[in-house]
Parts: structure tokens; C-alpha cells; sequence
């Protein structure tokens, strides 16, 4: 017969192999966040759980969401200015519980009008790097000491995990500016030309550089050149939709976008509409009157095209080099399905 002891280790052993799975398996952080608040919100007997990131680079804690009555947002509270010694203690807290929707600490100096209590989680690792701090509203001695070295188990997990995202978010994301790099472009490309290998449905690419960037790096040196960068790739992230379209930096100042499920016209449009947003406003790098103008090649193929990204990248390569040999500023497109000019 298993004593209690034994139980209890089995169980946190489950509750281990649970969140280990649940966690490693998602790459998505807003997915991520929402899976780890809901994980603690039912091992922790809540309604209102929050995650508080901290910034590597600031040191400041940051709002990572609220998961309240089944319902996942991302408010702003204000952060009380005490609660970075609650993340740096490294141990699980009760205190009173603040007023507002999002559970945090009554500290010196706040007010609270509940009976509620604030259960405090710092998510860290085993090196003491710390990544968050999880907040849950429970009620007072609702949680036994079971409950809470569970709520531990999973907290330890939860560290690697958001470490293992940060890698991954590194291997994906360009460190300049932002948005993904060639790499994921590759694989993203690749996994959208097989879906529509099974589905009836078009999807768009634009491949675009800025005009003259070696002039602008030769003029007014390289960090002006890389705030422009910094600067177009928000431009472009502003006229896509979010979710859904995607932005890399393919090399240099050279940028492509894929679009699913777009038609020749949306994609045209797209990349109209990116064109105007390079000239919408001028750099804050560069004088107020030097221009900004890219170039760009735009296309659209069709459901059942047998074609590799290698190929559509090379393609609409072709389209951008026309735009450049023209005078620039322009977008060249072409509907690939009939190889013929829109």
C-alpha cells in the first residue's frame, strides 16, 4: 500500500511530466502565457491569476497578461514600486490583496477593501536568474502545503521554459529589427506552399529593398543606417496583419513579406500601401529633407503550384530587379498563376 509520502511524490512527478509537456511544446508566447496562467489558475484554485515579465535589459516588471474567469486580456496596471524585492526574495509570499482586476500585493503605501489574499510566485531558475513573477487572488488558507510545493513544481518549469523561449525567440527574430529572420521565412514559406498543396487558396510575397542604403550608410554613418532599418521594419509591421502575415529581414536592407490566403490584388495593395508609408513621415535619423524610397517586387500564385521556395523567392527577385533598373520607388508585380503583368 503507498504511504502518503509516496502519493505525494507521484503526484508531483505527474504534475511535473504535465507541465513539462504543456510548456516545451509551445513556441507561441502569447499562446505560452495564456497556457501558464490557466495552469496555474487550476493547481492554484483561482479565478484571477497574473504574470508580471521582468525586462532583462530595464530590470523593471512588465504586465504579461490576466487570466481572469476563464478570460484571457493584457491590461497595464500600475506596478507598485515594493513588489521588485517580492521577485528577488526567490520564495513564494502571501500578502493582502490590492484592489483592481489584476492581483497584485498590498505593499506600504497601498490600499486594499478585500479579504482576499495575494499569492506571489517568483519564476526562477536554479542559477537565480529570474524571469517573472505569477500572482494569484485565493482566498487565506485555501492552499495547503501540498498545494503549494506543487505550485512550485510548476513554477520550476515554467523558468525553463521562458528561458527556452527566449532562446528560441533570439534564433528567430532579428536583433536589430525586430521582426523574423531569413531562416523562418524559409520554413514558414515551406510549411504555406504544402498547405496549398491541400487547399484551395492563393498567397502573395513581396521582396523589397530601400533605394540608395550604401549612400545613406556612407552619408550619415552606420547607426543612422541602422535606425532606418529599425524604422522601415516598423513600417512595414504596420500594414500587414498581424498574426497572420509575415515580415523577415531576408539580408541587408533587403525584406520580404508572405502573405496567406491573399489574392493578387490584396497583394498588390499591400505592397502599395508599404510603399507610401516609407514616404509618410521622415526619418529621425536622417535630415528632414532627405527622401526615403524603396523598391519592390510583388506576386501571387495560385492553389497546386508546384513550385519551391528557392523558386518563388527567385521570381520575385526578378520583379523587385526591374523595379530597381526602372528609376525605383516602385512596386513591379506580376500575377505568377497566368505569368502575366497585373
Amino acid at each position: 500500500m503507498p504511504t502518503p509520502s509516496s502519493t505525494v511524490y507521484d503526484e508531483e512527478l505527474f504534475i511535473l511530466n504535465y507541465a513539462s509537456r504543456l510548456f516545451m511544446a509551445i513556441t507561441n508566447k502569447k499562446t505560452f502565457l495564456r497556457t501558464v496562467l490557466e495552469t496555474f489558475a487550476d493547481f492554484g484554485k483561482s479565478l484571477r491569476v497574473g504574470i508580471l515579465l521582468l525586462d532583462s535589459t530595464s530590470g523593471e516588471l512588465t504586465p504579461g497578461g490576466l487570466y481572469s474567469h476563464g478570460i484571457f486580456s493584457s491590461p497595464l496596471p500600475a506596478i507598485p514600486d515594493g513588489i521588485k524585492k517580492i521577485l528577488d526574495s526567490h520564495e513564494i509570499q502571501e500578502f493582502p490583496l490590492a484592489d483592481g482586476p489584476f492581483p497584485l500585493p498590498v505593499i506600504p503605501g497601498s490600499l486594499s477593501s478585500t479579504s482576499e489574499r495575494c499569492l506571489c510566485i517568483p519564476i526562477a531558475q536554479a542559477s537565480n536568474n529570474i524571469h517573472a513573477l505569477i500572482t494569484l487572488a485565493i482566498h487565506a488558507g485555501e492552499l495547503d502545503f501540498e498545494a503549494l510545493q506543487r505550485l512550485r513544481v510548476i513554477s520550476s518549469v515554467c523558468a525553463l521554459s521562458l528561458e527556452n523561449m527566449r532562446l528560441f525567440e533570439m534564433a528567430i527574430f532579428d536583433g536589430l529589427t525586430g521582426v523574423h529572420v531569413r531562416r523562418y521565412f524559409e520554413i514558414k514559406a515551406k510549411e504555406e506552399l504544402a498547405k496549398m498543396q491541400r487547399n484551395p487558396y492563393e498567397m502573395g510575397i513581396i521582396l523589397m529593398d530601400i533605394d540608395g542604403f550604401k549612400t545613406i550608410n556612407d552619408q550619415f554613418g552606420h547607426v543612422a543606417g541602422d535606425k532606418v532599418l529599425m524604422e522601415f521594419a516598423l513600417r512595414i509591421s504596420g500594414e500587414i496583419r498581424k498574426d497572420i502575415d509575415i515580415v523577415c529581414r531576408y539580408g541587408g536592407d533587403e525584406f520580404v513579406v508572405l502573405l496567406p490566403q491573399t489574392s493578387s490584388e490584396q497583394t498588390k495593395n499591400v505592397a502599395n500601401r508599404i510603399l507610401a508609408a516609407v514616404h509618410r513621415k521622415h526619418y529621425s535619423a536622417l535630415p528632414a529633407d532627405r527622401d526615403v524610397s524603396i523598391s519592390a517586387g510583388a506576386m501571387t500564385i495560385g492553389p497546386g503550384e508546384n513550385i519551391t521556395t528557392q523558386e518563388l523567392v527567385h521570381r520575385v527577385d526578378q520583379l523587385l530587379y526591374a523595379g530597381k533598373q526602372s528609376g525605383g520607388n516602385k512596386v513591379i508585380c506580376m500575377e505568377e498563376k497566368n505569368s502575366r503583368p497585373l
